[in-house]
């Protein structure tokens, strides 16, 4: 396989991970977010169309940080198509549940660069609990082969891959007060050994793609999915393996000389052997999962990137889907559509505003939900398995102006509108809220 994938690790560090330098000097620049960035690196690892997932808990679930990316990328480096991040954030989760849907949620998507932010969760799941010196290893076994058919030269191609995936995790400690499926009789012991949690399944992708013009191609893709259960419920019983099948098919343009690109896609997604997030701790002292059977995601996104003129710089996202579980209800932690809107202007090198420039954008999530567990409702409600978060348009401005080759000034503005609401969710009764208002103003000196 040629997918090239870089890791950024944020609150934690991840034995085994190297990182490219090329990617490390990317998000060096773009972790500021300042932009344009003077000595923004020329070429990069990303090309127009490749594809970003971002992996981490609440704090990425609630895409605020994500959104800023595509802004600075956009900003930056507008030949890149501004490539859309999958966000693949779950609120609560911890390394090794990271690492137990990794497949899953992020190589299902065939990314060209992966960032992961993980720890906060790591950290205060353990406040006051005494030191785990558990050692999370995990083996993996993958023997892939694709091979690439052009059945009508520069017109029709076809993609087949065969993977078999033998996935082992191993839990080596004596977890005398968490002991997850290895316990002695009903409570935890000081006698509860590692665990070995093997799993292994043939899986398939299949794809075509058909170059309808040169600037316009047409694509379908389907694959089979397959995580093994790491995870555990409220009696400490082991999660089933997760499989499922995705189903792609999609639009890629690239008109008016590379002004006007998009790419709309309408997918679907089927899982086995789902589970949500439980709130608070089991009878063992850990956090668990909460088996809810299968899922079916289905939907559509869509981005397009357009320059109308010299200077001028348009970025637009969109998804609207559905998830829902096998009785066909909503699922916790999940959100029914989005949408995103950035624009900037750069003022011509030969006009008397020489290194002005300004721009903004905005964005909204919608029918988001979260499970209503923990919440204590009046007298005489009935209480819903889950409840409709409110959402509100972030909305940012920036203004920036550049005197001379060292000397710069930029205002920022966050939360334009100044509304309040959960920007990331764990639970029902623990959230994030939106920051106030916020001006920035930053003086910089570049030597």
């Amino acid at each position: 396989m040629n997918t090239r994938i870089g890791l950024l690790l944020a609150a934690a560090l991840l034995a085994n991970v190297t990182t490219g330098r090329a990617e490390e000097k990317l998000f060096a620049q773009v972790i500021p977010w300042v932009s344009p960035a003077k000595d923004a690196p020329k070429e990069l690892q990303l090309k127009a169309d490749d594809k970003i997932v971002a992996l981490g808990d609440s704090i990425t679930a609630g895409g605020g940080y994500l959104r800023y990316v595509e802004q600075v990328l956009a900003a930056n480096y507008p030949q890149l198509n501004a490539p859309k991040i999958t966000n693949a954030g779950v609120s609560g989760n911890k390394a090794e549940n990271m690492i137990a849907r990794f497949d899953k949620s992020v190589l299902a998507h065939k990314p060209t660069l992966v960032t992961i932010n993980v720890g906060i969760n790591d950290v205060w799941h353990r406040v006051n609990k005494p030191h785990d010196d558990a050692v999370l290893k995990t083996y993996r076994d993958n023997i892939y082969y694709q091979h690439q058919l052009d059945v009508i030269p520069d017109r029709l191609s076809l993609v087949v891959g065969f993977t078999f995936a033998d996935i082992e995790t191993v839990t080596d400690a004596n977890l005398a007060y968490n002991a997850p499926y290895g316990y002695l009789g009903t409570t935890p012991t000081t006698t509860a050994g590692a665990t070995d949690l093997p799993g292994s399944a043939y899986l398939h992708r299949y794809g075509a793609v058909f170059h309808v013009t040169k600037d316009i191609s047409l694509y379908g893709l389907e694959a089979t999915i397959f995580t093994p259960g790491t995870g555990f419920d409220y009696n400490n019983n082991r999660l089933p393996n997760v499989t499922g099948k995705g189903d792609e098919v999609g639009l890629k343009t690239a008109l008016w000389n590379g002004r006007l690109t998009s790419t709309i896609a309408a997918f679907k997604q089927q899982l086995t052997n789902q589970s949500i997030i439980g709130v608070g701790l089991n009878p063992y002292g850990l956090g668990y999962y909460i088996p809810i059977g299968s899922t079916t995601t289905r939907g559509w996104d869509a981005t397009v990137a357009l320059v109308p003129a010299t200077g001028w710089q348009l970025l637009l996202t969109g998804y609207r889907g559905t998830v829902r579980d096998q009785a066909g209800n909503p699922v916790s932690a999940t959100y029914g559509n989005s949408w995103s809107f950035f624009t900037r202007y750069d003022f011509a090198k030969d006009t008397p505003l020489t290194g002005f420039s300004f721009g903004g954008g905005a964005s909204r999530m919608g029918d988001r939900y979260m499970t209503s567990s923990g919440i204590t409702f009046p007298n005489g409600w009935v209480k819903p398995n889950l409840i409709k978060v409110q959402q509100e348009t972030w909305v940012t401005a920036f203004a920036n102006y550049q005197f001379n080759r060292s000397w710069g000034v930029r205002l920022n503005v966050n939360n334009v509108l100044d509304k309040q609401y959960p920007m990331g969710l764990q639970s029902g009764v623990t959230l994030d809220p939106a920051p106030p208002r916020t001006f920035v103003l930053t003086v910089s000196y570049n030597l």
